[in-house]
């Protein structure tokens, strides 16, 4: 089994999270690796728990507003067994401050713009 810990709240740009992964069940240890949209992510944290049994993964992220709408993936794998394979995935919600680009059009003269 693995399982993705914790709720699946919006995230924000201004913040950095831990996001836990759990895999039970795996002799020897399960080998943990984290994915975003298909790439690993390497700050991470593993500990290995109950005689091997459960295998622990942390993993620390500081989303960019390019992260909104990503798939954040934890893949558990016996190295033992080939083929073996097991993942939990949810798509990240993330909130950002909105960009924008705003140009003058051809026909206006920036001079004869005032505030208000």
């Amino acid at each position: 089994v693995v399982s993705i810990f914790g709720s699946n709240e919006a995230l924000s740009v201004t913040e950095r999270y831990s996001i836990v992964c759990e895999a039970r069940g795996s002799r020897p240890a399960a080998v943990i690796t984290w994915l975003k949209n298909g790439h690993i992510l390497t700050d991470t944290k593993i500990e290995v728990l109950s005689n091997g049994n459960v295998t622990r993964s942390t993993l620390h992220i500081h989303p960019k507003s390019e992260d909104n709408e990503a798939i954040l993936t934890c893949q558990a794998d016996n190295p033992k067994l080939i083929g073996s394979a097991i993942e939990d995935a949810r798509t990240l919600k993330v909130y950002y401050a909105p960009k924008l680009n705003i140009k003058v059009g051809a026909n206006l003269d920036v001079m004869d713009i005032k505030e208000g």
